[in-house]
């Protein structure tokens, strides 16, 4: 548990009754939990409630303490829910998140949830369930600071829904041990900032990027169940400063990646939990059904793949593996790869002159229809 911000000791102080919702200068909410209360839920709910009515400005509800949640918390526009020296607890039984935007679908705007730790409730419902944090079509969002674990399926999902959500930033995320993924950003959001990510020990995918138009840098993806980084159907997007490990299946795989651009990857000792021929430290798919089609037109440099003898080794066959188009399907075009070390072996499509690997440096090599 986090040490409390400064000053929490005066406003503990100044509040009549510790667990008693307080307004301090400006429009902010100090709240503690209710004693003797097995659900907070409402206590903070209530908190929350009492910020401005039909605010144009953001009002903030700052938690201190240890909160036990049976049901989510929606969370209005131009809402900040200070976490600094809080966790939140899911113990529902329920297929609860524990943070949701109040309009669902329809959207929010405007909302910030700064540090802490938020606890899922994976091993209460003991199989799929919903998000710990789980923001629709929501646009100027700010995550940050925050640490999620054992949700019962994403740790944060942000998705627009197909509304083209923008503004969403998100810095310093911790999440692990989730039933699917850790971060997963998709459907349309645009103008996203995603900076300094560790997503670890997730049952599927540690980041899932499936938007466009948005910067990515510092993630650090390992030992999650199938790809440690998983980019899907993205353009004019960037991903600088990308680690993977020890992943179960891919470290970084790509499936169309449009206009975009990528440098500084490391990708070491992945394929832990599949069949070695399947797995690949750096992955493209070929698949070309999506609404971007192929990856094409994409710049990577500055590119390290393949076993590393600094870690506990891994079993995938190939450091990079480019899957050969079908027949009659759309080819890769204007893909090149420059300052690239690979370690390990080598699968590139030797049909498509539109995927080029420049100034490599690799001990094997195989050319694979």
């Amino acid at each position: 548990m986090r040490k409390l911000w400064p000053g929490a000791c005066l406003f503990t102080l100044l509040t009549a009754a510790p667990a008693l919702a307080q307004a301090d200068l400006g429009s902010t909410i100090t709240l503690e939990p209710m004693p003797g209360i097995a659900d907070q839920s409402a206590h903070v709910q209530a908190a929350l409630e009492r910020l401005p009515a039909q605010r144009q400005q953001p009002a903030e509800l700052r938690l201190i303490g240890d909160f036990t949640l049976l049901q989510p918390l929606l969370l209005d526009n131009y809402t900040t829910l200070n976490l600094h020296s809080a966790r939140l607890r899911l113990r529902s039984k329920e297929n609860h998140s524990v943070l949701k935007n109040r309009a669902g679908e329809g959207g929010n705007h405007h909302i910030q949830i700064l540090g802490g730790e938020i606890v899922g409730n994976r091993s209460q419902i003991k199989g799929r369930g919903a998000s710990c944090v789980h923001l629709q079509n929501s646009s100027h969002i700010r995550i940050e600071h925050l640490e999620v674990s054992k949700c019962a399926l994403d740790g944060v999902l942000i998705d627009g829904r197909g509304k083209k959500a923008r503004i969403v930033y998100v810095q310093n995320l911790n999440t692990t041990h989730n039933l699917r993924d850790g971060l997963v950003l998709t459907w349309a959001v645009r103008d996203a900032t995603v900076d300094t990510v560790i997503a670890r020990h997730n049952g599927r995918y540690g980041v899932y990027s499936d938007h466009s138009e948005s910067d990515y840098s510092n993630i650090r993806a390992s030992r999650n169940r199938l790809d440690g980084i998983f980019v899907r159907n993205v353009f004019h997007n960037s991903y600088r400063h990308l680690r993977t490990r020890h992943n179960g299946r891919h470290g970084i795989a790509i499936q169309g990646m449009v206009e975009s651009t990528g440098s500084d990857w490391r990708s070491h000792n992945n394929g832990a939990k599949s069949d070695p021929d399947a797995a690949a430290d750096i992955f493209f798919s070929a698949d070309s059904s999506l609404s971007y089609g192929i990856s094409k037109r994409l710049l990577l440099e500055g590119v390290i793949a393949g076993p590393s003898k600094s870690s506990a080794p891994g079993k995938s066959s190939h450091a990079l593996r480019v899957e050969p188009p079908g027949n009659n399907a759309e080819n890769y075009d204007a893909v090149q790869l420059s300052n690239i070390l690979l370690l390990g072996d080598v699968s590139l499509p030797a049909s498509s002159a539109g995927f080029k690997v420049l100034s490599p440096l690799t001990p094997t090599a195989t050319s694979n229809d």
